[in-house]
């Protein structure tokens, strides 16, 4: 991010979210070094918040030291200024995964009438995928807390990222 914001004569702010275990950019694995990023011209006076962890177990991960064995989610907070007031602008990954749609419990309905599985099964593979859901449904919640914890009140808020779900998923239907 850094490299590249110089590269266009821009500003950068991150936040890495998966790295293993790392000490700078020594360790395992070698190959593993994501998260989150944002560009902006430097008139607008790019600005990093903070950063919140939405998901994942005990460890951290920030420019100098991660320690994970599982994966993070992470939430981006960052400020631009327009007009001389500073507007907030998030950026988030949230858990990917099958969501449970009326698409998918007609499929299992269907699965169940064919005699291909059995009533107990296809409830057991909707619950198994209905756990992805529930996830980022935490995982957004924990954000929007957080967003309102840095008390930018009204001001109109970006909320910008890869959300895994269609448009109608009910955890986007509530963040909403």
């Amino acid at each position: 991010s850094r490299r590249i914001a110089k590269d266009l004569g821009l500003d950068a702010v991150w936040q890495i979210d998966n790295s293993g275990v790392k000490l700078g950019s020594v360790g395992l694995p070698t190959n593993l070094r994501s998260g989150l990023t944002t560009l902006a011209r430097k008139d607008l006076k790019l600005k990093k918040v903070g950063a919140k962890k939405l998901s994942g177990p005990r460890g951290l991960c920030n420019d100098w030291l991660t320690w994970q064995f599982d994966e993070f989610r992470y939430l981006l907070a960052a400020t631009i200024t327009v007009k001389g007031r500073e507007r907030p602008r998030l950026y988030t990954h949230v858990q990917h995964g099958t969501e449970v749609t009326p698409q998918t419990r007609q499929a299992m309905d269907s699965r169940v009438k064919e005699g291909v599985i059995t009533k107990e099964r296809a409830g057991e593979i909707l619950g198994v995928i209905g756990k992805a859901s529930q996830r980022r449904q935490r995982e957004l919640e924990t954000a929007m807390n957080y967003v309102k914890s840095l008390g930018h009140g009204s001001s109109p808020t970006i909320f910008a990222g890869d959300f895994n779900a269609s448009p109608d998923a009910a955890e986007l239907l509530w963040m909403k």
